[in-house]
């Protein structure tokens, strides 16, 4: 939703993926190349989508520096910047912090669809938690997770899910 009504408003949407260089993980378990091909699958050859990624910092500082660097590496003389997302918690503090431009917020979802629910429904394994979520993501995502589940990696990332669910329990 967010990306739509980003391609809807301005000329250029420029996407930058986080955690580039990050190995994977069940927060993470996706490469920046797989997600913007994700991306790219599901909103076509636009014209107006541009991507760039930033690797994770260890401290906030250094990481808006270099948002702020790739943001104006990316700017036209004449093209402004806005910020676009949707402030739904404390996990999206990050739209707040750069003050120099134009913050453009979207209502928070009303859908309960959340990057958290559908990688539990996706590792956990359970059919009928990923058949209310499947329906409700675009078909090319859809696609690239089946394919990912052929994957060593989908096994690896699986079996973390489970150790660090099992741990919870214990």
């Amino acid at each position: 939703a967010v990306i739509e009504r980003a391609l809807a408003k301005y000329d250029k949407v420029l996407i930058i993926l986080g955690s580039a260089d990050k190995a994977r993980d069940i927060k993470n378990p996706f490469t920046w190349r797989e997600r913007q091909m994700m991306i790219s699958a599901t909103f076509g050859a636009n014209p107006k989508l541009v991507f760039d990624r930033v690797r994770d910092y260890s401290n906030d500082s250094a990481w808006i520096t270099e948002i702020q660097k790739i943001c104006i590496g990316h700017q036209n003389d004449d093209q402004y910047i806005s910020i676009v997302g949707s402030d739904r918690d404390d996990s999206t503090w990050y739209l707040k912090a750069f003050p120099q431009w134009n913050l453009d917020l979207s209502d928070k979802f009303h859908d309960d669809l959340s990057a958290a629910l559908v990688r539990s429904a996706y590792f956990n394994g359970d059919a009928e938690a990923w058949n209310k979520i499947e329906h409700r993501l675009p078909a090319t995502v859809v696609s690239f997770l089946q394919q990912f589940k052929n994957l060593t990696e989908y096994s690896v990332l699986k079996d973390e899910f489970e150790f660090i669910k099992n741990y919870k329990s214990a």
